[in-house]
């Protein structure tokens, strides 16, 4: 007996004995043959991040996953970018399923609908199947129609406005009508990461906070807390966002901003002003086509005005050091560059309130914001006028 007990003390410290799960999909449809399917676990704390965990290549319409599992979690089936330049997606949608121990799972993709998804197999596959993915093919369903109707309809008349607003509280309702699926999913699932990722996703504006609180009190303190450091952050980030708003209009003083010059230099906007000069800050980034295309006419511009006291630089956002210095090559801007290569976080990004590119800021001889966002004719007429 002692032995016995001795044995189950120590199994009780071995970590979960790991399960095989596997994934069948099936797309129905070879123009995908060849592709890789990727399957990414979704943080539970934040469902916009995802790691790669197993990627299966596609092949007569189906591919296939066999992974090990010790606990369940979300996880989000993707397609590459069709275009890694344009950021073109592949027809097929991004889909998510759980990966559950102990489970063989199929996924269909409808070919004539592919947004109406179904799972088989595994349980808490076949809970997500019922509720959440159930209402959603509903919701498709009843939107497609009320389209439909709506084609048939203005063919022969323009809607009015009260026939607008009919249908709007009818879209309203069929998406309203999803929220109790979700719950239920949530609920049945609330002890484990997956109903803990759902209900962080879905959050309090949709839940209402009262039912959100009631279920987030169940979920790990741990992962609670990750959440309302993210959510507390995202409100700082979005406040700041507005501040810089309100304070990026023409006739307000600059906004400084630390950035690095390719060769690794730790710069200021602020290094580049020269007395009696203008400054055109031009955020853009390699993948960014519209930018690629405004460069030949700020190069136009630089050129005619440089030696009257026209400045540019050009700050890009970037995340990869060779995609950046391969760009500047191409385009041989005879200005200063700079990046942190942070993206869209990045500080001066930030401090303007950057939030799609090309974007441009003209600072003029007394350092005070000239133009914001302008471009073409308008930048042409307005630096014309500053320097003559």
């Amino acid at each position: 007996m002692k032995r016995i007990i001795i044995a189950l003390a120590l199994m009780a410290q071995l970590p979960a004995l790991a399960q095989n799960f596997t994934l069948n999909g099936v797309i129905n449809d070879k123009s995908y043959d060849g592709l890789y399917m990727y399957l990414r676990r979704v943080a539970v704390t934040n469902n916009r991040e995802a790691s790669t965990v197993d990627s299966a290549v596609i092949k007569d319409g189906r591919f296939h996953f066999s992974l090990t599992a010790t606990a369940p979690y979300m996880a989000r089936l993707a397609l590459p970018e069709k275009d890694s330049v344009h950021h073109f997606l592949y027809g097929l949608p991004e889909t998510e399923c759980v990966v559950e121990p102990d489970a063989r799972v199929t996924l269909t993709f409808d070919a004539a609908d592919p947004y109406s998804t179904t799972l088989t197999g595994g349980h808490i596959n076949a809970d997500y199947n019922a509720t959440v993915l159930a209402a959603n093919r509903l919701c498709r369903q009843q939107t497609s129609q009320m389209m439909r109707q709506r084609q048939e309809d203005e063919q022969k008349a323009p809607y009015t406005d009260a026939q607008n607003e009919a249908y709007s509280k009818r879209l309203t309702a069929i998406y309203a009508a999803m929220k109790p699926a979700t719950l239920t999913f949530i609920s049945h699932n609330i002890g484990n990461d997956v109903g803990a990722t759902m209900l962080f996703a879905t959050g309090p504006d949709y839940l209402g906070q009262a039912t959100f609180d009631s279920l987030a009190h169940i979920v790990k303190p741990e992962l609670l807390a990750a959440y309302n450091t993210r959510v507390a952050k995202e409100k700082a980030e979005v406040e700041q966002e507005l501040k810089a708003r309100e304070y990026n209009r023409p006739g307000v003083p600059y906004t400084d901003f630390v950035s690095k010059t390719s060769d690794g230099r730790t710069v200021k906007l602020s290094d580049y002003l020269k007395p009696g000069h203008i400054l055109l800050v031009d955020f853009w980034a390699s993948w960014c086509v519209p930018c690629q295309m405004e460069i030949p006419h700020i190069k136009e511009l630089y050129k005619q005005w440089h030696d009257k006291g026209f400045d540019v630089i050009s700050v890009s956002l970037d995340t990869k050091h060779a995609a950046w210095e391969k760009a500047i090559a191409r385009n041989k801007m005879p200005w200063p560059q700079l990046s942190t290569l942070e993206g869209f976080s990045a500080d001066a990004a930030k401090r303007y309130a950057v939030g799609a590119i090309p974007f441009v800021i003209l600072i003029d001889q007394q350092g005070r914001l000239a133009l914001v966002n302008m471009h073409g004719d308008v930048l042409d007429k307005k630096i014309a006028e500053l320097l003559q």
